[in-house]
């Protein structure tokens, strides 16, 4: 309490050497005292003592009536030059005092009051001494003082994080600690006040925009994301950003913790990077194991090819007829083709390219290279269902399970002899008993590999599946298949398990999740094979290609220049450039490649059509072409059926966007 003027007492105020009779000085004083009051003569002996003194220092009125310096003494040490340097001052020219200070019990016990002293004057206006009033405040001042060494422990937390820490208000910055503002390469005084957005990368500036505009919608929703923040000289870190709400000086406000995950990031890279070089070192060890197989049927499609041939040219001969052994040779073609391509696709460095994948064909395809590549003492047995759900996964890294799963059951067996099992079917959520433990409910397909090797003990069945863990002899495996295996199957959110006692065999597990079926049936439709009038400029090296490709488009009603040297193929092109309606080159031929010579014809005349004709699809893809000019892209061999197609689409223009034929 304040006063605004010095305290006269009246006759009745002024109480006598009885305190209990001082009724009216003890009015006076309640009004403005609290717990506990008195008031001191000016020989400083107190003249009263309220008894609420006892509850607060536990010592009684009397106690302060009787030593007078006891009032100094419970005063704490560290408080009490400051007290007494008041006390020793003349009241009549003393103002009010007020104070904080803290008093010691006579237990021993601290407690803080607050104090409040003023003057006293007698009806003549002589001084009387002072009367004080005290209020124990020792819960406010405790809990004050909690809170701020609370807030001190939490501000050393918070600076002293690993995280960058801010804190807005709409989307300005009133609180950063010293992490964030180190990551952008500021001062915190400088960030506060500035928009959040501003220290983002701008191509990240609208994605995280909505990110925050969610979290404003809902103050009850935590965002998670990840985003790119801009530091002062340009540089890019990338970071996990958490929006929280809270609250700052009495306003809801977002509290957003920052984490530095450039180097994760780095390290998710090189990891990639590693990933797929060792799957594709992988892929050309299983490419080495299916060789016999590859080979084998190699021979039986050429010794197919080379029977018929022999046999329509005698025939022939004798006037008979040889469409059936055309169409034989026309079907081992297509084998040959498509066994390429499996090879191509095995083996090929490329992204991952998962799809709608039927698991039956590609199951039935490794087993063919597999049988011939197998010794005899190694029977096969397959169970392979006839509705198995289609997968969504890349088919060359389908291939690539399957034959290392084969190749290890193959490695278990194959001093003894025995036999491999393969099964493929359909399970659902009621066959809990199949599923793996921890595996999601749902529809799966299960591929089991199983053979009757020596099988493994507990120790190594645990490590199965570490990359370059592996107990073949040195020479005979850098232990990759198997991680190999486990790596893929993962990433198409499936599972893989293994079972093994020794002696008795291996069994390997691997679930992959059932696509979800699309609605709707495609029906084929049959068309007639488009022809043309055009002329076209046809260039390849190969001498053979060159002429039958000649008669094939000339049967389809074109006219066709033929050049087997890229650069006359040229030369005649900017002699006579509006002759040709349309380019069609080979990929790899010497001194000069289609899609350099694609580049000089457009040179030459922009808007001509080009096709290029590759046997290899990764030489030109689809952007690469389409900055080259190319308006097709037809995978050799190719049917006449759908040359006639990628013509006609060139020619009309049918399409703006390049395209790859097959």
């Amino acid at each position: 309490m304040t006063r605004k003027e010095d305290h006269h007492l009246d006759e009745k105020e002024i109480p006598s050497e009885n305190p209990s009779r001082d009724h009216g000085f003890r009015d006076s004083v309640h009004h403005f005292a609290c717990d506990w009051d008195g008031w001191i003569g000016p020989d400083n002996r107190h003249r009263y003592v309220s008894p609420g003194c006892r509850n607060i220092t536990g010592y009684g009125p009397e106690e302060f009536m009787n030593r007078p310096e006891l009032l100094g003494e419970i005063v704490h040490e560290v408080d009490r030059q400051g007290f007494l340097s008041h006390m020793k001052k003349d009241p009549g020219k003393e103002k009010t005092f007020q104070n904080e200070l803290r008093i010691v019990r006579k237990d021993g016990e601290v407690r803080w009051i607050q104090h409040i002293c003023e003057p006293v004057y007698g009806p003549d206006g002589e001084p009387l001494g002072r009367r004080y009033s005290n209020r124990d405040i020792s819960a406010f001042k405790f809990s004050e003082t909690a809170l701020m060494e609370s807030e001190a422990d939490y501000r050393n937390i918070v600076e002293s994080s690993n995280e960058g820490i801010c804190i807005l208000h709409d989307d300005r910055i009133c609180f950063v600690n010293r992490r964030l503002a180190d990551m952008v390469g500021l001062g915190p005084k400088e960030m506060v006040g500035t928009s959040f957005f501003e220290h983002l990368d701008s191509r990240e500036l609208l994605r995280v925009k909505g990110f925050y505009e969610g979290f404003v919608a809902d103050k009850e929703r935590r965002q998670r994301f990840e985003t790119v923040l801009r530091a002062k000289k340009g540089r890019c870190i990338n970071v996990e950003a958490t929006i929280i709400p809270t609250f700052h000086a009495n306003q809801q406000a977002a509290l957003i913790i920052i984490r530095d995950i450039t180097e994760f990031k780095h390290m998710e890279r090189e990891k990639r990077e590693l990933e797929r070089i060792l799957q594709h070192s992988q892929r050309m060890e299983a490419i080495g194991t299916l060789a016999g197989g590859i080979a084998h049927e190699f021979n039986n499609i050429l010794w197919i090819i080379s029977a018929n041939t022999e046999y329509a040219l005698e025939f022939k001969r004798e006037g008979g007829d040889v469409s059936k052994n055309l169409k034989r040779i026309e079907t081992a073609c297509e084998r040959a083709s498509d066994l390429v391509r499996q090879i191509l696709n095995f083996s090929r460095q490329r992204q991952q390219d998962p799809r709608p994948l039927d698991v039956r064909a590609v199951v039935k395809e490794t087993l063919k290279f597999m049988r011939a590549s197998l010794p005899k003492s190694i029977k096969i047995h397959t169970a392979i269902g006839k509705n198995v759900g289609q997968v969504i996964a890349d088919p060359a890294q389908m291939h690539q399970v399957v034959t290392n799963l084969c190749t290890n059951a193959f490695h278990a067996m194959r001093e003894t002899g025995g036999t491999l099992k393969v099964s493929l079917r359909n399970i659902d959520e009621k066959e809990r008993v199949a599923f793996p433990v921890g595996m999601a409910p749902g529809r799966y397909v299960r591929l089991r590999v199983q053979d009757t090797g020596a099988g493994m003990p507990a120790e190594v069945m645990n490590r199965v599946f570490e990359p370059f863990f592996t107990t073949k002899q040195p020479g005979e495996g850098i232990g990759l298949g198997l991680s190999v295996v486990y790596g893929i199957v993962e990433s198409c959110h499936g599972a893989i398990t293994v079972n093994s006692t020794p002696g008795k065999g291996s069994v390997f597990d691997v679930f992959l999740p059932i696509a979800e079926e699309k609605s709707g049936l495609t029906f084929a439709r049959t068309r007639p094979i488009p022809t043309g009038n055009e002329r076209i400029l046809f260039v390849d090296d190969e001498k053979e290609i060159a002429e039958i490709v000649r008669k094939m488009l000339e049967r389809l009603g074109y006219s066709v220049h033929v050049e087997t040297n890229p650069a006359g193929a040229l030369q005649k092109f900017k002699e006579r450039p509006g002759d040709f309606s349309l380019v069609i080159t080979d990929m790899s031929m010497p001194c000069m490649s289609g899609e350099a010579l694609a580049k000089n014809v457009h040179a030459v005349r922009s808007d001509i059509p080009i096709i290029i004709c590759t046997g290899y699809g990764e030489v030109i893809d689809e952007r690469r072409a389409r900055m080259s000019g190319v308006s097709k892209v037809i995978i050799k061999p190719a049917t006449i059926d759908v040359f006639a197609k990628a013509i006609r689409a060139a020619l009309d223009k049918e399409q703006d966007k390049t395209s790859i034929c097959k």
